[in-house]
């Protein structure tokens, strides 16, 4: 089930170029992925989709390895499995690590346990899909198609790599916009250093809300743009900015914007999208949860505050 496809790809006047790619790859690899920081990115949530539609991904078209590497020390393998007998035998010991996984999902769900925690067993095997955009791709290119990769890695940034060198970006004046999943050319709405009313940039708002939607893989479905702008509208009303970073407009210098250079992001226009002045919190709920815990770990007595953890978990005979 892998994916690639460029589905946003813009330059400005000074040459800065703007990619937004849709990914699919192997769940095992997604740390790796978030590990570059000047890319923004939104990806399909375990927290968000249903237990049942995981389950069937899984069942339906599990994630399974390509190639079987030899086991030695240090991160990357010197060999690989050649012969057929063991590779099927990975194989086979692969998906019934599968069918136990969604066996304890299933027992899970029928206790009522939420699918934020259900979901995680099926990790090995998923499959995820993410929407990614930067400026700046050479770095990830060097690193991630590099030998010493993870194969599966490997893989993904070669895919992107080519998809990246093929593809013709459109050129966008100042005051036009890079708005992915949006199928027509948006009003041009010349905000730079200006902050945005969400509610005078409908054709913005309607691609954040899309591109939040993969936090649900339902991105794709047929949303009307009055569904996808109300999504974008409860995003600010929650202060979910991430969407927002996708979108960005050329910029007239060569600055960085958030973790684009020469593209203003969508969310920079948004007073909001930083909260550094309050806490939206109970701080007092917070101490009485975790206080002992952080004194115990200050204090060098972790054992201890284990030991009594532990002792508070053991089964009530009266229950």
């Amino acid at each position: 089930m892998w994916n690639v496809q460029i589905i946003a790809d813009s330059i400005n006047a000074i040459g800065n170029r703007l990619t937004t790619f849709e990914i699919t790859y192997p769940l095992i690899i997604h740390n790796e992925v978030m590990t570059h920081r000047v890319e923004s990115r939104n990806t399909a949530s375990n927290r968000a989709i249903p237990v049942e539609k995981m389950i069937q991904s899984v069942i339906d078209n599990p994630f399974i390895p390509e190639k079987w590497p030899v086991n030695q020390k240090g991160m990357q393998n010197a060999q690989w499995v050649e012969n057929e007998e063991i590779k099927l035998a990975c194989v086979n010991r692969w998906l019934q690590a599968r069918d136990a996984a969604v066996q304890q999902v299933r027992y899970l769900k029928a206790l009522n346990i939420h699918k934020q925690i259900t979901n995680r067993l099926l990790g090995p095997f998923l499959w995820t899909t993410t929407i990614i955009s930067g400026t700046e791709w050479y770095n990830f290119f060097n690193q991630r198609c590099s030998e010493f990769a993870q194969p599966e890695m490997q893989k993904l940034a070669g895919l992107m790599f080519l998809a990246y060198i093929r593809s013709d970006p459109k050129y966008l004046k100042y005051g036009e916009w890079h708005t992915p999943y949006l199928s027509y050319t948006p009003a041009r709405y010349n905000t730079m250093n200006v902050m945005i009313d969400p509610t005078a940039v409908y054709d913005l708002m309607v691609s954040a809300g899309r591109c939040a939607r993969v936090s649900y893989l339902n991105h794709g479905e047929n949303n009307t743009p009055d569904e996808d702008n109300k999504l974008a509208l409860r995003l600010v009303e929650n202060g979910h900015w991430s969407p927002f970073e996708h979108i960005a407009t050329p910029s007239e210098e060569q600055d960085l914007f958030g973790n684009f250079t020469g593209w203003a992001q969508f969310r920079k226009h948004f007073p909001s999208e930083n909260r550094n002045d309050s806490i939206m919190f109970d701080v007092d709920d917070f101490e009485s949860l975790y206080g002992p815990l952080i004194n115990a770990v200050y204090s060098g007595n972790i054992e201890a505050f284990r030991a009594d953890f532990e002792e508070e978990l053991k089964p009530n005979d009266e229950c």
